[in-house]
């Protein structure tokens, strides 16, 4: 079961609130209060980025992997992206100087790619301090409401609780195993035959994981 934040009681810009959405950017930094353990800006993708996004998620051929090959200073040097629309390439500088003011970070990975399976279907907390995800095409992240944990983790695929979920340009800051405080379980939706996203991940550089998602203790 499916929900909007919109409809639930965990959502605004409380601070004491375990999860926070709002339409302005600076709802990331709540992820730094240690009982905010997921952050949301919902925002509304450009026409401009929209196309481009989907014209890269049907062709299916952007699938940069490695972490390490890419990397980035604080004022969001992307020069080895430069295969991409521009408009993706300054939406990505957006995000990493965003990601760079919230966490501190010097560097960072970035991993934009074409995802077709369902390779992180069960629940996880990133092995990072900070991760930020959003999806410029297909179906969004979900995550586990305040309460489901348990119930969540015991049974992973048949889980049946309700869930949240985001949109097509939402920017998430996810709270990992490396940083104290609340941290919100989450996983990828289940794809329906043929369908595809394009998701973009942003760790800092020295917690960068050659994985896509991790399920270690």
């Amino acid at each position: 079961m499916l929900a909007t934040l919109e409809r639930t009681n965990i959502t605004g810009e409380d601070d004491t609130s375990p999860i926070i959405a709002s339409h302005s950017p600076n709802v990331l930094y709540k992820v730094l209060n240690p009982d905010t353990g997921l952050a949301i800006w919902r925002r509304e993708l450009s026409p401009t980025v929209t196309t481009a996004a989907r014209k890269l998620c049907d062709r299916g051929e952007c699938e940069t992997y490695s972490p390490l090959a890419v990397q980035t200073d604080k004022f969001g040097t992307v020069a080895s992206l430069k295969h991409l629309p521009d408009c993706i390439i300054e939406d990505l500088r957006l995000l990493i100087i965003m990601y760079c003011s919230v966490t501190k970070a010097e560097q960072v990975s970035i991993r934009l790619e074409t995802v077709t399976d369902n390779g992180c279907r069960r629940f996880h907390i990133d092995n990072v301090a900070y991760r930020m995800v959003t999806t410029y095409c297909g179906l969004g992240t979900q995550w586990v409401l305040p309460g489901g944990e348990n119930a969540a983790s015991t049974q992973q695929e048949v889980y049946t609780g309700e869930l949240g979920f985001m949109r097509e340009g939402d920017v998430a800051l996810f709270r990992g195993k490396k940083s104290e405080g609340y941290r919100v379980l989450h996983r990828s939706p289940q794809l329906p035959a043929g369908a595809k996203r394009l998701v973009c991940v942003i760790d800092a550089i020295a917690q960068a994981q050659n994985i896509l998602c991790d399920f270690s203790a």
